[in-house]
C-alpha cells in the first residue's frame, strides 16, 4: 500500500533531531507569531488529579491553571508520567478531577451533570487519538460524518466539501478503512474530528503510528486547520519535530507546568526536554498551592514559567 506525498508548509527542510516528522521553516513561525492575541477556548484552573488513596495515592496533576487560546496549535509535553495526558482527558472531560474547575468557553464541565457533559463533548470537542479509531465495517466517508448522524444532524454540505478538498482525499471516500495508508486514515480521523466545527480539538499523540511522511501530512492538515479556519487544537506528543508546528508547546513534569515555548524549533524544545529529566516535584501527595496561570499570548518568544 502506497504512502501519498508529504503535507507540509512551503521551504520544510528535514531535520535530524526526530525520525518520526519534519520541522516547519522559520518562516511560518514568523507568519503565526505576527497575528492578533486570541480569547480563551478552554482553561484548567487549580486542577489536581490524584489516583488511589493514602499511602498508594499517584499524583497524575498538582494545581494546574492553563488558559489554551482559541485558534492556536498548543502542544503539552513532558517525560513519561508527567501527567501530559492526563491534563488533556481532564481538560477535554474525559476524566474528573479530584480538585479544581475545568471550563470550554465559558461552559463549567466541572459543574454539568454526566448526560450534560456527554452532550458537550459530543457538540463542542473533537478527538483524534493514535490509534485512529476508525469503524473497519464503514467507508471514510461514513467515519467521517459518523459523530453528526449519532447527534442527529446534518452536515454542512459546503463546510464539508471544504474539509475533504483540505485533506485531499476526495477520490478514497468509498475505502474502507484497511484500504487506506495509516496516513490516509488519521488524515479521515481528522476531518472527522473537524467536520462538526467543534470549539475544540484534542488530539493525543496523532503521528505516534505514523512514518515520517505520513505524519507530516497530518501535521500539515491540522496547522492549515487552524491557520485557514481558526481551529483550536490542544495535542499531546513526545516529538519535537512535531512540536514545532504548533504556536506554543506547554511543558509538564511531576504533574506541574514547568514552562513553555512560543513559535517552536525542534532543537528548542529538544533541549527542554532534556533539561526536565533530572527535575523532581517536592515531597508530599500535593506539592505547593495554586500554581500560577500559564497564558502567554501571541507574539511572546522563548519559555515563560
Amino acid at each position: 500500500m502506497t504512502t501519498d506525498a508529504t503535507t507540509q508548509p512551503t521551504g520544510t527542510q528535514p531535520t535530524t533531531t526526530s525520525p518520526t516528522t519534519t520541522a516547519p521553516t522559520d518562516t511560518d513561525h514568523r507568519a503565526r507569531a505576527d497575528r492578533p492575541a486570541s480569547s480563551v477556548a478552554a482553561r484548567v484552573d487549580d486542577v489536581s488529579k490524584v489516583y488511589g488513596r493514602g499511602e498508594t495515592a499517584v499524583v497524575a496533576l498538582a494545581h494546574v491553571s492553563l488558559d489554551i487560546l482559541a485558534g492556536e496549535f498548543t502542544a503539552i509535553m513532558g517525560p513519561s508520567g508527567s501527567g501530559k495526558s492526563t491534563l488533556m482527558h481532564c481538560a477535554a472531560g474525559l476524566d474528573d478531577v479530584t480538585r479544581g474547575r475545568v471550563f470550554l468557553g465559558d461552559i463549567e464541565l466541572t459543574a454539568l451533570s454526566e448526560k450534560d457533559l456527554t452532550r458537550t463533548r459530543r457538540d463542542h470537542v473533537g478527538f483524534v487519538f493514535q490509534s485512529f479509531n476508525l469503524i473497519p465495517t464503514l467507508t471514510a466517508q461514513e467515519n467521517i460524518l459518523l459523530p453528526l448522524a449519532i447527534a442527529g444532524r446534518r452536515p454542512d454540505q459546503a463546510w464539508y466539501d471544504q474539509v475533504i478538498d483540505t485533506i485531499g482525499l476526495r477520490d478514497r471516500l468509498d475505502h474502507r478503512p484497511s484500504e487506506l495508508s495509516g496516513g490516509q486514515q488519521q488524515r479521515v480521523a481528522c476531518a472527522r474530528a473537524l467536520v462538526s466545527r467543534p470549539e475544540v480539538i484534542f488530539a493525543d499523540e496523532p503521528t505516534g503510528n505514523l512514518d515520517s511522511t505520513s505524519g507530516s501530512e497530518v501535521l500539515g492538515f491540522l496547522r492549515r486547520s487552524v491557520d485557514d479556519f481558526g481551529q483550536t487544537i490542544v495535542m499531546v506528543t513526545h516529538d519535537p519535530n512535531a512540536a514545532s508546528w504548533t504556536d506554543r508547546v506547554v511543558f509538564l513534569a511531576d504533574g506541574v507546568v514547568v514552562g513553555e515555548l512560543r513559535n517552536p524549533t525542534p532543537d528548542a524544545v529538544l533541549a527542554r526536554m532534556r533539561s526536565l529529566d533530572g527535575h523532581h516535584p517536592a515531597p508530599g501527595a500535593l506539592p505547593g498551592g495554586p500554581a500560577p496561570r500559564t497564558t502567554s499570548r501571541p507574539g511572546t518568544t522563548g519559555e515563560e514559567a
